[in-house]
Protein backbone atom coordinates (compact mmCIF):
# COMPACT_ATOMS: atom_id res chain seq x y z
CA UNK A 1 0.00 0.00 0.00
CA UNK A 2 1.31 3.49 -0.66
CA UNK A 3 0.10 7.08 0.37
CA UNK A 4 -1.80 7.78 -2.68
CA UNK A 5 -3.70 4.81 -2.33
CA UNK A 6 -5.00 6.05 0.50
CA UNK A 7 -8.03 8.63 0.64
CA UNK A 8 -9.38 9.32 4.07
CA UNK A 9 -8.40 7.15 7.09
CA UNK A 10 -8.38 7.66 10.72
CA UNK A 11 -4.78 8.33 12.16
CA UNK A 12 -3.66 6.27 14.90
CA UNK A 13 -1.86 9.03 17.44
CA UNK A 14 -2.54 10.09 21.01
CA UNK A 15 -5.69 11.36 22.32
CA UNK A 16 -5.89 15.12 21.95
CA UNK A 17 -5.00 16.43 25.86
CA UNK A 18 -7.70 18.06 27.92
CA UNK A 19 -9.17 21.31 26.60
CA UNK A 20 -11.94 23.76 27.22
CA UNK A 21 -13.87 23.95 23.92
CA UNK A 22 -15.85 26.89 25.43
CA UNK A 23 -12.20 28.48 25.58
CA UNK A 24 -11.49 27.36 22.16
CA UNK A 25 -14.59 28.47 20.64
CA UNK A 26 -14.38 31.75 22.81
CA UNK A 27 -10.53 32.33 20.96
CA UNK A 28 -12.25 31.65 17.13
CA UNK A 29 -14.79 34.20 17.60
CA UNK A 30 -12.09 36.91 19.05
CA UNK A 31 -9.91 36.41 16.61
CA UNK A 32 -11.63 35.75 13.63
CA UNK A 33 -11.80 39.55 12.36
CA UNK A 34 -8.38 40.41 13.92
CA UNK A 35 -6.27 37.59 11.83
CA UNK A 36 -8.21 38.36 9.16
CA UNK A 37 -5.19 39.60 7.23
CA UNK A 38 -3.90 35.96 6.90
CA UNK A 39 -6.60 34.35 5.55
CA UNK A 40 -6.32 37.02 2.71
CA UNK A 41 -2.86 35.67 2.17
CA UNK A 42 -3.96 32.05 1.53
CA UNK A 43 -6.74 33.54 -0.84
CA UNK A 44 -4.11 35.65 -2.63
CA UNK A 45 -1.37 32.91 -2.63
CA UNK A 46 -3.44 29.43 -2.58
CA UNK A 47 -7.05 30.54 -4.71
CA UNK A 48 -9.29 29.80 -1.82
CA UNK A 49 -12.89 28.90 -2.47
CA UNK A 50 -14.29 31.30 -0.35
CA UNK A 51 -14.61 34.58 -2.75
CA UNK A 52 -16.69 32.04 -5.44
CA UNK A 53 -18.59 29.52 -3.52
CA UNK A 54 -22.08 31.12 -2.56
CA UNK A 55 -22.79 28.28 0.34
CA UNK A 56 -18.76 28.10 2.06
CA UNK A 57 -19.59 26.54 5.37
CA UNK A 58 -16.56 28.07 7.56
CA UNK A 59 -15.32 30.76 9.58
CA UNK A 60 -12.06 30.22 8.74
CA UNK A 61 -9.07 31.23 11.21
CA UNK A 62 -5.32 31.24 10.94
CA UNK A 63 -3.78 30.06 14.04
CA UNK A 64 -0.44 29.73 12.80
CA UNK A 65 1.51 30.95 9.76
CA UNK A 66 5.08 30.37 8.55
CA UNK A 67 3.92 29.15 4.80
CA UNK A 68 7.36 31.02 3.36
CA UNK A 69 11.15 30.57 4.38
CA UNK A 70 10.61 30.89 7.54
CA UNK A 71 9.67 34.53 7.43
CA UNK A 72 5.93 34.16 9.15
CA UNK A 73 4.99 35.53 12.60
CA UNK A 74 4.86 31.60 13.46
CA UNK A 75 1.72 31.47 16.25
CA UNK A 76 -1.06 34.18 16.42
CA UNK A 77 -3.56 35.58 18.92
CA UNK A 78 -0.81 33.92 21.60
CA UNK A 79 -2.70 30.60 20.84
CA UNK A 80 0.10 28.68 21.75
CA UNK A 81 0.19 30.51 25.17
CA UNK A 82 -3.75 30.23 25.57
CA UNK A 83 -3.41 26.47 24.73
CA UNK A 84 0.45 25.24 24.94
CA UNK A 85 -0.73 21.57 25.24
CA UNK A 86 -2.87 21.50 22.81
CA UNK A 87 -0.76 23.41 20.62
CA UNK A 88 1.97 21.03 20.54
CA UNK A 89 -0.07 18.17 19.99
CA UNK A 90 -1.31 19.54 16.97
CA UNK A 91 1.69 18.89 15.12
CA UNK A 92 3.96 16.22 17.39
CA UNK A 93 0.95 13.82 17.12
CA UNK A 94 2.20 13.83 13.11
CA UNK A 95 5.46 13.30 13.95
CA UNK A 96 6.48 16.52 13.05
CA UNK A 97 8.33 19.37 14.95
CA UNK A 98 7.33 23.13 14.80
CA UNK A 99 9.81 24.02 12.06
CA UNK A 100 8.01 21.56 9.90
CA UNK A 101 4.54 23.35 10.14
CA UNK A 102 3.39 26.25 7.13
CA UNK A 103 0.22 26.47 8.38
CA UNK A 104 -2.49 25.56 11.15
CA UNK A 105 -6.13 26.73 10.56
CA UNK A 106 -8.99 26.16 12.02
CA UNK A 107 -12.67 25.52 10.12
CA UNK A 108 -15.33 25.73 12.35
CA UNK A 109 -18.44 25.69 10.41
CA UNK A 110 -20.78 28.87 10.71
CA UNK A 111 -23.78 28.28 12.77
CA UNK A 112 -26.48 28.84 10.11
CA UNK A 113 -24.90 26.77 7.85
CA UNK A 114 -26.84 23.51 6.02
CA UNK A 115 -26.40 21.50 3.04
CA UNK A 116 -23.25 19.63 0.97
CA UNK A 117 -20.61 22.50 1.11
CA UNK A 118 -18.48 22.14 -2.06
CA UNK A 119 -16.59 19.29 -3.65
CA UNK A 120 -12.57 20.26 -3.42
CA UNK A 121 -9.55 19.16 -3.24
CA UNK A 122 -7.50 21.16 -0.29
CA UNK A 123 -3.89 22.63 -1.54
CA UNK A 124 -1.67 20.33 0.54
CA UNK A 125 -1.44 17.25 -1.10
CA UNK A 126 -1.43 15.30 1.69
CA UNK A 127 -4.28 16.55 4.64
CA UNK A 128 -3.78 15.88 7.86
CA UNK A 129 -6.63 17.21 10.13
CA UNK A 130 -8.02 17.34 13.69
CA UNK A 131 -11.59 17.40 14.68
CA UNK A 132 -12.11 19.14 17.98
CA UNK A 133 -15.71 18.94 18.34
CA UNK A 134 -18.17 17.36 16.04
CA UNK A 135 -21.76 17.67 17.14
CA UNK A 136 -24.70 16.06 15.57
CA UNK A 137 -22.05 13.64 13.91
CA UNK A 138 -25.32 11.19 13.01
CA UNK A 139 -26.77 13.39 11.03
CA UNK A 140 -23.89 16.21 9.75
CA UNK A 141 -21.20 14.23 7.49
CA UNK A 142 -18.31 14.27 5.85
CA UNK A 143 -18.21 13.05 2.33
CA UNK A 144 -16.17 11.95 -0.02
CA UNK A 145 -15.30 11.21 -3.62
CA UNK A 146 -12.80 9.31 -5.80
CA UNK A 147 -11.24 11.04 -8.90
CA UNK A 148 -11.56 8.95 -12.51
CA UNK A 149 -7.92 9.02 -12.44
CA UNK A 150 -5.19 7.84 -10.61
CA UNK A 151 -3.41 10.96 -10.34
CA UNK A 152 0.11 11.30 -8.87
CA UNK A 153 0.27 14.50 -8.48
CA UNK A 154 -2.65 16.89 -7.15
CA UNK A 155 -4.52 18.39 -9.83
CA UNK A 156 -5.46 21.64 -9.79
CA UNK A 157 -9.56 21.54 -10.08
CA UNK A 158 -11.30 24.97 -11.58
CA UNK A 159 -13.97 25.50 -9.04
CA UNK A 160 -16.98 24.76 -9.17
CA UNK A 161 -15.66 21.14 -10.32
CA UNK A 162 -16.84 19.39 -13.33
CA UNK A 163 -18.02 16.20 -11.78
CA UNK A 164 -18.58 13.92 -14.82
CA UNK A 165 -15.68 14.86 -16.31
CA UNK A 166 -13.08 14.54 -13.49
CA UNK A 167 -15.00 12.48 -10.30
CA UNK A 168 -16.83 9.24 -9.66
CA UNK A 169 -20.04 9.64 -9.03
CA UNK A 170 -20.34 7.25 -5.82
CA UNK A 171 -20.48 9.24 -2.53
CA UNK A 172 -18.62 7.77 0.12
CA UNK A 173 -19.19 8.98 3.91
CA UNK A 174 -16.04 9.17 5.92
CA UNK A 175 -17.04 6.95 9.07
CA UNK A 176 -15.70 8.72 12.45
CA UNK A 177 -13.85 6.68 14.79
CA UNK A 178 -14.10 9.66 17.23
CA UNK A 179 -15.73 12.97 17.06
CA UNK A 180 -12.44 14.67 18.26
CA UNK A 181 -10.42 11.96 16.07
CA UNK A 182 -7.12 13.36 14.39
CA UNK A 183 -7.61 11.62 9.87
CA UNK A 184 -5.87 12.18 6.53
CA UNK A 185 -7.56 12.98 3.63
CA UNK A 186 -5.99 12.80 0.05
CA UNK A 187 -6.19 15.56 -2.44
CA UNK A 188 -4.61 13.60 -5.05
CA UNK A 189 -7.49 11.32 -5.65
CA UNK A 190 -10.26 12.28 -4.04
CA UNK A 191 -12.08 15.43 -3.60
CA UNK A 192 -14.83 15.93 -0.21
CA UNK A 193 -16.99 18.00 1.15
CA UNK A 194 -19.11 18.64 4.40
CA UNK A 195 -23.02 18.16 4.68
CA UNK A 196 -24.86 19.67 7.01
CA UNK A 197 -28.35 18.66 7.88
CA UNK A 198 -28.41 19.72 11.49
CA UNK A 199 -27.57 23.63 11.84
CA UNK A 200 -26.27 25.66 14.87
CA UNK A 201 -23.79 22.63 16.36
CA UNK A 202 -20.30 23.14 17.35
CA UNK A 203 -18.16 21.48 14.55
CA UNK A 204 -14.30 22.66 14.18
CA UNK A 205 -11.95 21.03 12.48
CA UNK A 206 -8.21 22.25 11.96
CA UNK A 207 -5.58 21.25 9.25
CA UNK A 208 -2.04 21.34 9.38
CA UNK A 209 0.34 21.88 6.34
CA UNK A 210 4.02 21.82 5.46
CA UNK A 211 5.66 25.14 4.28
CA UNK A 212 5.35 25.49 0.06
CA UNK A 213 8.09 24.20 -1.66
CA UNK A 214 8.51 21.24 0.87
CA UNK A 215 5.75 18.54 -0.23
CA UNK A 216 8.45 15.77 -0.41
CA UNK A 217 10.03 16.40 3.09
CA UNK A 218 6.97 16.37 4.72
CA UNK A 219 5.51 13.50 3.00
CA UNK A 220 8.60 11.13 3.98
CA UNK A 221 7.81 11.82 7.55
CA UNK A 222 4.02 11.06 7.57
CA UNK A 223 3.94 8.01 5.13
CA UNK A 224 4.62 5.22 7.33
CA UNK A 225 1.91 7.05 10.13
CA UNK A 226 -0.89 7.06 7.09
CA UNK A 227 0.01 3.89 6.06
CA UNK A 228 0.08 2.44 9.32
CA UNK A 229 -3.39 3.77 10.69
CA UNK A 230 -5.23 2.93 7.47
CA UNK A 231 -3.85 -1.05 8.07
CA UNK A 232 -5.46 -0.84 11.29
CA UNK A 233 -8.68 1.13 11.14
CA UNK A 234 -9.16 -1.08 7.90
CA UNK A 235 -13.12 -0.40 8.32
CA UNK A 236 -13.10 3.09 8.48
CA UNK A 237 -10.36 3.81 5.47
CA UNK A 238 -11.23 4.80 1.92
CA UNK A 239 -8.88 3.03 -0.24
CA UNK A 240 -8.80 4.17 -4.50
CA UNK A 241 -9.29 1.98 -6.92
CA UNK A 242 -10.06 1.46 -10.56
CA UNK A 243 -13.97 1.14 -10.87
Amino acid sequence: MQINDILYTPLDVPEKPDFDIEKLQNWLCNNYCSLKEYKDILSETKNTAEKVIENYPWDLTVAYFNLFNDQGPGWLGNFNEEFPELSRHMYESFNLSIEDVGLIVFLPIKQEHTGLGFWHNDTDWYGLRHYFCFESSETNKLLLRKTKIDYTERPSFQLPIDEDLYLEKEVIECKLLSTRQSFFLNNVRSVHSTYTVTPNVTRIAAFVTGKVGKRLEMQKKIENLVIRSAEKYKDYAVLWDKQ
